[in-house]
């Protein structure tokens, strides 16, 4: 994680509000895009949070988290075809 996100990451903790946590959220510009009516009360920023978009009139509770990558391709080019039965 770098700096930066350590960073947002603390103020979004510190911020009492959801409606704070919000306007810094589309302030820093810190989703891919942050529609109108937006509720974000969950503290946690994703790992790669430019990758969401969140549209109109979303709520996020308390403790919602993103998962924005996964290891799925290391599971599938480990797969032995040949001694599982298969091509």
């Amino acid at each position: 994680m770098d700096i930066k996100r350590y960073y947002y990451s603390l103020v979004l903790h510190l911020l009492p509000s959801a409606s704070k946590r919000t306007e810094y959220v589309r302030r820093k510009q810190l989703f891919g895009q942050l529609g109108e009516r937006c509720h974000l009360q969950s503290r946690k920023l994703p790992l790669y949070a430019n990758l969401i978009h969140l549209h109109n009139n979303v709520k996020l509770a308390s403790n919602v988290g993103f998962v924005t990558h996964d290891i799925i391709h290391k599971m599938l080019n480990d797969i032995d075809l040949q001694n599982r039965g298969g091509i």
